[in-house]
């Protein structure tokens, strides 16, 4: 009999040498063959020999890991043990992404693929982000931002259209000139966000002193981005509502 199911893992996470020789202790109860891909930010591709050979990468500025691919499975003919795990940020428009993990197993028991998914799991929560670090990852603020400033450029046409430039429109043009501005600095927002607050972060090599020095950063981005931006589109709203009124 043959067994199979996959599930994702929703959170931001760090993967380290720690959370890997975890996965790969636990997959080896299962398989006893592992192999593992890197897809780097340069479009490259490595196959590494061992878990081994993945830990000393150098993960460098330009070739740093953007994805990883685990592939396991059990030696044999007969055998149906397979476990696959893929660590990757998958995007969506209103948030920047909506998994980090997706794992598909078979096995011959339904007792393994419970205990194993279960296994894994706990294994991915220990490494998981903050809450905060979680909902600053995944926002889509730039994306949100475009949303409401293209409302409000065709509220205030209508405004205008219906009954002419007045004083009450004073406040949606105000609210229009903000977001136009950020607007056009979203791709630089976007840009210190997926630096500061990446979903993945492939804690080996180089990326670990760039990602202990960006902490900083991350409380900087928080405050000015993230809050400020809030800020601006709750005043937006405010101006809609009271041009509308």
């Amino acid at each position: 009999m043959e067994y199979r199911m996959s599930f994702e893992f929703k959170k931001a996470i760090v993967v380290n040498e720690e959370m890997l020789r975890a996965i790969e202790k636990e997959i080896h109860n299962y398989c006893d063959r592992i192999e593992y891909n890197a897809k780097l930010e340069n479009d490259a591709k490595i196959k590494f020999d061992s878990l081994e050979e993945l830990l000393t990468y150098d993960n460098s500025k330009g070739d740093k890991i953007e994805r990883l691919d685990i592939e396991s499975r059990k030696r044999g003919y007969d055998s149906v043990d397979r476990v696959d795990i893929s660590i990757c940020a998958d995007v969506k428009f209103f948030t920047k992404f909506e998994s980090t993990v997706v794992v598909s197993l078979t096995t011959d028991s339904l007792d393994k693929k419970t205990l194993l998914k279960e296994k894994l799991e706990h294994i991915f929560t220990r490494f998981e982000q903050d809450k905060r670090y979680n909902k600053v990852s995944k926002n889509a603020i730039s994306n949100r931002i475009e949303l409401l400033f293209l409302i409000c450029v065709i509220a205030l046409c209508w405004q205008v259209v219906s009954n002419g430039f007045s004083y009450a429109n004073r406040g949606l043009l105000i609210v229009v000139i903000i977001l136009g501005i950020l607007e056009f600095i979203k791709t630089p927002i976007e840009k210190k966000q997926k630096e500061f607050y990446p979903p993945i972060v492939f804690y080996l090599g180089d990326e670990k002193s760039l990602y202990d020095d960006n902490k900083a950063g991350r409380n900087s981005f928080f405050w000015t981005v993230v809050i400020g931006g809030t800020l601006t589109i709750v005043v937006g709203i405010a101006g809609i509502i009271v041009s509308l009124m």
